[in-house]
């Protein structure tokens, strides 16, 4: 049996709860303003020098709603199905 985590207030992912974890970390990342980093792709600006401030700006607030987004679904997940969370978003 899944326990659940003092960030959560649902079980943690583990093998065979993946459905209702699932329902549940949509809601809980939409309720913390980061799910649209989970659904549209962050792609890093490999040039900034001719970027103007507004669109650096942007760019930052994207790379930092990624990330919480990220650390939340880790924290939402048990020992080894982070380890494969981590290989996936690491490359």
């Amino acid at each position: 049996m899944a326990t659940t985590s003092g960030a959560f207030p649902f079980p943690k992912l583990v093998k065979d709860n993946y459905e209702r974890w699932n329902i549940q970390m949509k809601t809980f990342l939409g309720g913390q303003d980061v799910w649209e980093a989970v659904e549209e792709e962050y792609v890093e600006s490999k040039n900034f020098a001719g970027v103007i401030q507004a669109v650096k700006k942007a760019t930052n607030e994207a790379r930092a709603k990624y990330q919480k987004a990220l650390s939340l679904i880790q924290l939402g997940a048990d020992d080894n199905i982070f380890e494969k969370i981590a290989q996936a978003t690491t490359g």
